[in-house]
């Protein structure tokens, strides 16, 4: 492995570099920003489920997506996104 360039050692890996997932994770970031502050002309019901949480902790830019509201989802502090 040491005699493979970045590029090899991902393929043979098959994993994505690092600059696809930033680049993914700006893309996700990005356009959820655009869908809940309405500058696309999309429903964010469509996607999301938001304002889930009632405790005073919580505030209204929640997101849930809705095949993931089970307790162990819910308990996660964050949900990796492939």
């Amino acid at each position: 492995m040491r005699n493979l360039s970045y590029h090899q050692r991902l393929a043979k890996l098959k994993l994505e570099s690092l600059e696809l997932k930033q680049v993914r994770a700006d893309i996700l970031f990005t356009g959820t920003y655009k869908l809940v502050s309405d500058i696309i002309n999309l429903k964010l019901s469509d996607f999301f489920i938001s304002n889930f949480c009632r405790a005073s902790r919580c505030h209204q830019y929640q997101l849930y997506l809705p095949g993931l509201l089970v307790k162990a989802a819910s308990d996660s502090i964050a949900i990796l996104i492939t």
